[in-house]
C-alpha cells in the first residue's frame, strides 16, 4: 500500500527486496556451511568455469525476492500488529497507549506552561511544544482508538490517517484512484521512500528465520551430542551461538531504524493527498468545493462509495455549467 506496482527490474525491487535476500544468502552460506547442502555450493562460488552455475543461485535469489515482494502485505500488517501472533500481546498495546498519554501530557503541559511562561520564556516555551506536538503527530494516530500494539504500526496509522482528518479521504480506499493521477516523478519519489522500508523490514524476516534455522541447528547439535556439554562443545559451535545471538541483535536495530525511515514516505504520501486530490476530482469530473466543510462531506462520500459502494448523488457535486444546463455539458473521461 502506498505505492505504485513494483517493477521487477527497478530500483524499489533491487534495493528492497533482492538485496536483503543476497546479504541472508551470504549470511546464511558462511553460517551454514557445514551442512551438507550448502557445501555443494562452494565449488560453484570458488570455481571459475562453473559461473554458468551460478544462473540457478541468481533465479532463485529472485525468486525468493519476488515471494517477498507477493507476502509484503502480510509483512507488513504483522509488524503493524493487526497479524496473530502480534494482535495478541495486548500488554504492548497498553505500552503504547502509555506512550501516547504520556506525550499528550507533555503537549498540555506546554500549554499550561506557556500561560505563566514571561516574555524571555515564550520563545523556548513554543520550541518545545512544537518538537512535542510534532512527535505526537509523527508516531501516533489522532485518536487513541485507533492504536495499535507496535510503534511501527502507530507510525503507519498516524499518516495513514491524516488524509481522512483532513480531507475526509479514506488513504487506504483512495489511493489506487490517487495513483493514477500522480506525476511519473512523484510516484518515482514515492517509490523509492517506500523501497527504504522495503528493505529493513525484509532484513527483519529474513534474518529472524535465519534466527530460527541456528536455534534449531543448536538444538539438532545437543540432541546428537554424545558427549558432556562442556566448554568444548561451545567453543565448537560457538559460530552458531554468535550468528543466532548477533542476527536478532540485526533484525531488532533494523525494526528501530525503520521506525526513521517511515517517516520521509509518510510525509510523500501525506504530500499526494494535498497536492493531488484536485485532480483526482478533477479527473472524475467534478470541481473540488471552496469550502472545507463541503470538501470534507464530498471525500467522504467518495471514500464510502468505493468502501461501501454507496453510488456518490453526482448531482450534488458536478460543476455549477452541469446543474444549470445538463444537455450542454459533457463530463469529461
Amino acid at each position: 500500500m502506498f505505492g505504485s506496482l513494483t517493477q521487477l527490474a527497478s530500483r524499489p525491487f533491487m534495493v528492497g527486496f533482492v538485496l536483503p535476500v543476497l546479504i541472508a544468502c551470504v549470511i546464511g552460506y558462511y553460517l551454514f556451511s557445514d551442512v551438507e547442502f550448502v557445501a555443494t555450493l562452494k565449488p560453484f562460488v570458488m570455481q571459475s568455469e562453473s559461473w554458468d552455475k551460478l544462473a540457478y543461485l541468481a533465479v532463485t535469489v529472485w525468486a525468493i525476492a519476488l515471494f517477498l515482494s507477493m507476502t509484503s502485505n502480510a509483512q507488513y500488517r504483522l509488524l503493524e500488529g493487526y497479524s496473530w501472533p502480534v494482535n495478541r500481546f495486548q500488554h504492548w498495546k497498553e505500552k503504547e497507549r502509555r506512550r501516547y498519554c504520556e506525550d499528550e501530557a507533555r503537549v498540555a503541559a506546554y500549554k499550561a506552561k506557556r500561560k505563566k511562561a514571561t516574555p524571555e520564556e515564550v520563545a523556548g516555551v513554543d520550541a518545545g511544544h512544537t518538537k512535542s506536538f510534532a512527535k505526537l503527530r509523527q508516531e501516533f494516530p489522532r485518536k487513541d482508538s485507533a492504536l495499535m500494539p507496535t510503534r511501527f504500526g502507530n507510525q503507519i496509522r498516524a499518516f495513514e490517517y491524516y488524509s481522512s482528518t483532513v480531507y475526509g479521504a479514506d488513504a487506504v480506499m483512495l489511493w489506487f484512484s490517487l495513483s493514477a493521477v500522480l506525476p511519473k516523478d512523484y510516484q518515482e519519489a514515492l517509490n523509492n521512500a517506500r523501497s527504504n522500508v522495503d528493505f529493513l523490514v525484509n532484513i527483519i524476516f529474513l534474518f529472524v528465520g535465519l534466527a530460527i534455522l541456528a536455534a534449531a541447528r543448536i538444538g539438532d547439535f545437543i540432541y546428537l551430542e554424545t558427549t558432556p556439554i562442556d566448554g568444548a562443545f561451545l567453543l565448537k559451535h560457538v559460530w552458531l551461538f554468535v550468528g543466532f545471538v548477533t542476527l536478532l541483535v540485526a533484525a531488532r536495530c533494523a525494526y528501530l531504524f525503520s521506525l526513521s525511515v517511515l517517516f520521509p514516505w509518510g510525509e510523500l504520501v501525506k504530500g499526494a493527498f494535498d497536492n493531488y486530490l484536485p485532480a483526482l476530482a478533477k479527473q472524475w469530473g467534478y470541481d473540488v468545493p471552496k469550502t472545507w466543510a463541503e470538501r470534507k462531506t464530498f471525500w467522504t462520500q467518495v471514500s464510502q462509495q468505493l468502501t461501501y459502494h454507496e453510488p456518490l448523488k453526482p448531482e450534488n457535486w458536478l460543476p455549477k455549467p452541469f446543474r444549470e444546463h445538463p444537455r450542454s455539458f459533457r463530463i469529461r473521461t
